[in-house]
């Protein structure tokens, strides 16, 4: 939610929504229910220290800000972008490894899966390493709290 002025005051998440709709509060405004202050990421700041706020903070999308304005929206990432950034790794590594750009129909087959797993961090009582995964699978692993999520990439 950006203010009078354009700059980020709060922000209305899908929990906060349900947590009105769940409480029966018909007519209460989404200004009312934004969480404050706002989680944001900054645009020089590494993947990798975007997706562990996301993690601890347990939420699903970020806006970014610059430094030099921090209220000042610049754009969102998305769970979706980090997976899709991951996925773009991968395939830029199986290009490296076979010296000639991927055609889209090699890709058929490819998947994209995402598990949530509970304690020890087995998966159906296996680790990983007792899935016998493809050797180009990648495997994002993504801690909220006491929840685990696994991406897992899979080629064809």
């Amino acid at each position: 939610m950006l203010d009078a002025l354009g700059l980020l005051d709060g922000i209305a998440t899908l929990r906060d929504i349900e947590g009105a709709l769940l409480d029966n509060r018909p007519g209460t405004t989404l200004a009312y229910v934004a969480s404050r202050p706002v989680v944001t990421v900054f645009l020089d700041e590494s993947l990798s220290q975007a997706v562990h706020r996301m993690g601890v903070h347990d939420i699903g999308q970020v806006p970014v800000v610059a430094r030099a304005e921090p209220t000042r929206v610049i754009g969102m990432l998305r769970r979706s972008d980090v997976v899709r950034a991951y996925t773009q790794a991968m395939l830029g590594r199986l290009e490296s490894q076979v010296h000639r750009p991927i055609r889209p129909r090699e890709l058929r087959g490819t998947r994209i899966v995402e598990l949530t797993v509970g304690g020890g961090w087995l998966v159906a009582g296996l680790t990983l390493g007792d899935l016998h995964l493809p050797p180009d699978t990648l495997v994002v692993a993504i801690q909220r709290h006491t929840e685990k999520i696994f991406h897992v990439v899979t080629p064809s």
